[in-house]
């Protein structure tokens, strides 16, 4: 009855520690991405978004045409914005990346992208793909051509550290169910055998009183493995009949020559 509980909680383990690495296996990867299309020439993409999850990120940018980020201090992107119309892309705690519109003026963005102020510039056509890790006070500057609509496509992607939190303690405990399931097996194979014992008894030792008694006939019958005295039934059914004994003279003979025996005796004396 044990095994058979260890084996069914044994297989069970096993399926929940299978189940975190498929059906329940959480994502490979944590990823924030702007949901509303960017009208503006700018993007700027907040240090709230940047830093939203804990480890380096990766930004992910796709377009139709050319793409320009640009990495700084946000107050230095700012700054170099000006008055020119651009949308900041912001995330609160628990929510998604939000969108909005900062108009400050009608003014174009500068011809040339780069300034001694950025930590980091790239350039790119269609796509690009930036790994960084960057620390709380910046922010990055997405530009498509610098006059039409800034890429909406834009990413930010980190790895999952938590992939299958349970999947060692369930696999482990699974093993640890799966010895005993056979260890207990193996404890009622061997009490199975220990109850059934010898398959005939062993006769027991004769005393020499109970050799004696056997050799008159009369042996107990509680010796082991002595047969029973036979019944006399059974007896005088096996034995063959004894011969008739003849019959005896009468008694008047005897008496008769036991006169004449004294009659020859006197005789012979007196002679």
């Amino acid at each position: 009855m044990l095994s058979a509980i260890s084996l069914v909680l044994a297989i069970a383990f096993f399926a929940l520690g299978i189940a975190q690495r498929t059906i329940w296996s959480p994502p490979d990867t944590l990823v924030q991405q702007v949901e509303e299309q960017v009208t503006t020439p700018a993007l700027l993409v907040d240090t709230s978004v940047l830093t939203y999850h804990e480890g380096a990120e990766t930004l992910q940018v796709e377009s139709d045409g050319p793409i320009t980020v640009i990495v700084g201090r946000t107050h230095d992107l700012v700054g170099w914005l000006g008055e020119t119309p651009y949308t900041v892309a912001t995330a609160q705690s628990g929510a998604e990346v939000s969108t909005e519109v900062v108009e400050e003026g009608s003014a174009e963005l500068p011809e040339s992208f780069e300034n001694d102020l950025w930590q980091d510039f790239h350039e790119g056509e269609g796509s690009l793909e930036i790994p960084m890790d960057l620390p709380n006070g910046t922010s990055v500057l997405v530009i498509g051509d610098g006059v039409s609509a800034a890429p909406s496509d834009v990413q930010v992607i980190w790895p999952n550290a938590a992939k299958y939190p349970l999947f060692g303690p369930f696999i482990t405990a699974g093993f640890v169910l799966l010895f005993f399931a056979v260890l207990f097996l193996a404890l009622g194979l061997a009490n199975h055998r220990r109850k059934r014992g010898p398959q005939r008894a062993t006769a027991k030792e004769l005393t020499r009183s109970d050799r004696r008694a056997i050799a008159k006939g009369k042996a107990p019958l509680a010796i082991r493995g002595a047969e029973p005295e036979p019944s006399p039934e059974s007896a005088s059914a096996d034995e063959p009949p004894a011969p008739e004994a003849e019959p005896s003279a009468p008694e008047d003979a005897q008496s008769s020559e036991t006169t004449d025996d004294s009659k020859n005796k006197e005789d012979d004396e007196n002679a």
